[in-house]
C-alpha cells in the first residue's frame, strides 16, 4: 500500500511540474489608448442630505 501512495505521489509532482511552461506571449498594454473616466449626473454645486428612513433609494 505505502508503494502505491508514493508511486501516487511521484505522478503527481511530475505531473505539476510538467505543467509549467514559460508564458513568452505575455500581453502587453498600451496607456496611450485608455481614457480616463469621468462622474457625471452629480454636480458640485447640489446638496444632498442622506435619511435612515429613504436608504433603500
Amino acid at each position: 500500500m505505502k508503494i502505491i501512495k508514493y508511486i501516487t505521489l511521484i505522478l503527481v509532482i511530475a505531473v505539476t511540474f510538467m505543467s509549467c511552461e514559460d508564458d513568452q506571449d505575455l500581453t502587453k498594454i498600451n496607456e496611450s489608448n485608455f481614457v480616463a473616466s469621468v462622474l457625471s449626473g452629480i454636480t458640485a454645486d447640489q446638496n444632498y442630505v442622506l435619511v435612515k428612513d429613504t436608504t433603500s433609494e
